[in-house]
């Protein structure tokens, strides 16, 4: 006779446990946020028709079009010379420690980009995600974030 509390359920000590739902990563330590964003000089205009649900300039992540300045809090480009030091910093894929990976569409998104990496505990976790929303770091013109 089956227990009723590990009937078709994981059990804690399984191997499973730990990795991510689709099999893929391993789960160790925090989680890192990654956001691959589009140029400002590479989006376009939307056409009339699509302005209603599209109301801002939007363009096609490809590597030609990846943006890699610096900036300030709410995606304030930086002056060429500048003393502070930047709040988003584009990190290549050996300072940022990330792969490249196929997204649901089948594209390939390359490593790389602006990262940012949460607490081990969900408070701190929830926190974190709301000053970076305070702070505009998703906002309309960023490609994508894993």
């Amino acid at each position: 006779m089956k227990s009723s509390d590990h009937s078709g359920k994981v059990r804690a000590n399984s191997f499973i446990k730990g990795w991510t739902s689709d099999y893929s990563t391993k789960l160790v330590g925090a989680l890192r946020l990654r956001q691959l964003r589009v140029s400002e000089k590479w989006s376009c205009a939307v056409p009339s028709l699509f302005k209603p649900w599209y109301g801002y300039r939007v363009g096609h992540l490809n590597i030609f079009n990846e943006e890699k300045k610096q900036f300030h809090s709410e995606w304030q480009a930086l002056p060429r010379f500048h003393k502070d030091p930047p709040v988003w910093a584009y990190e290549s894929y050996n300072a940022s420690e990330s792969l490249g990976m196929f997204g649901y569409s089948g594209l390939f998104y390359r490593s790389g980009g602006f990262g940012e990496v949460l607490h081990t505990t969900r408070g701190n976790s929830d926190r974190f995600l709301v000053k970076l929303l305070m702070n505009d770091w998703i906002d309309i013109t960023h490609g994508q974030y894993f």
